[in-house]
């Protein structure tokens, strides 16, 4: 019984640290610092992306020069990378000059 405690102690702890998440105050306003941090190591390049569905997305790039669109999941709602085959990316920098 004891273990089966200490077990489900572990995992609660285990997910609450996986959740935790940075904040940024600024007078009234709270915000997430990992939002921040997304923006500033990539750039938005002027550049879209079609679905075969008909979406837009714009196309972003990483200093690393690797391209990816900011899709949302239909299942849970969160924003997330998809990144876009290398030869969009080749393309993409040669037209930026990097």
């Amino acid at each position: 019984m004891k273990k089966i405690i200490i077990t489900i102690a572990a995992l609660l702890l285990a997910q609450t640290m996986i959740f935790a998440q940075d904040y940024k105050r600024e007078g009234k306003q709270f915000s997430s610092a990992s939002t921040e941090r997304q923006s500033s190591t990539a750039e938005k390049t002027g550049f879209t992306w079609k679905e075969r569905d008909g979406s837009v997305y714009d196309i972003y790039i990483t200093k690393n020069n690797a391209c990816y669109i900011l899709k949302v999941s239909k299942k849970t709602g969160k924003e997330y990378k998809k990144y876009l085959p290398k030869e969009v990316a080749e393309q993409i920098t040669k037209e930026l000059g990097r």
